[in-house]
């Protein structure tokens, strides 16, 4: 059993740690450099920290450490923007993930919809009403992962729950600026030059721009 304030299993272990570094030496170290040591890596506070949060994985798990290291976000760089029309704006991110697990799932996510509606899930574009640790718990319910949907990366060859759908522009595009997105090279603008997207199939060939 786990008493208040202990850590049953550390994941940060000074004393081991010299000793897989120092063998016998180690026990030569100064008892107050030791201290010293465990003190200014918070070993207590992070160790709490891990046991804690032991049951989140993925981007759960990041939120977890945001949390409880009181970071926030500073967005440096704008003064370098191109266009002062250009703006910077992002969700909060427990809304963020949740967004993209349905929008990178499949018709497995119809009994979550339907469950977290039952739950009361409802207006979660309002704050006030997102009930992230319900969703979670209809995930969970249902034999789910959201992180499999969210942050999988996935291969090319796979296949995809949108690829019945027919919306102009080949998988084997997309598989291109992919890859070039990868090197770091860019595909020039389509008032410049036509990068064969395919999307004007959708209008009798014609493209618009």
């Amino acid at each position: 059993m786990r008493e208040m304030g202990q850590v049953t299993k550390k994941t940060i272990d000074i004393d081991q740690i010299l000793k897989n570094k120092m063998g016998n030496g180690a026990k030569w170290v100064p008892g107050f450099l030791v201290s010293w040591l465990k003190r200014i890596a918070h070993q207590d506070q992070v160790n709490e920290f891990l046991w804690e949060s032991s049951d989140k994985v993925g981007t759960p798990w990041l939120e977890a450490c945001v949390e409880y290291l009181q970071m926030t976000l500073n967005i440096e760089g704008l003064e370098h923007l191109p266009s002062k029309k250009i703006s910077v704006s992002f969700h909060e991110i427990k809304v963020s993930f949740l967004e993209a697990v349905f929008a990178r799932g499949d018709r497995r996510l119809a009994d979550v919809l339907e469950l977290a509606w039952k739950r009361g899930c409802k207006f979660d574009g309002w704050g006030e009403f997102f009930k992230y640790d319900t969703w979670m718990e209809c995930f969970r319910d249902l034999g789910l992962q959201p992180e499999f949907y969210a942050n999988r990366q996935r291969d090319y060859s796979e296949i995809l729950p949108w690829e019945h759908l027919n919306y102009g522009i080949s998988k084997a595009y997309l598989k291109k600026e992919s890859e070039k997105a990868r090197r770091a090279e860019t595909t020039p603008n389509c008032q410049q030059k036509c990068a064969g997207c395919g999307a004007s199939k959708l209008n009798g060939g014609h493209c618009d721009v």
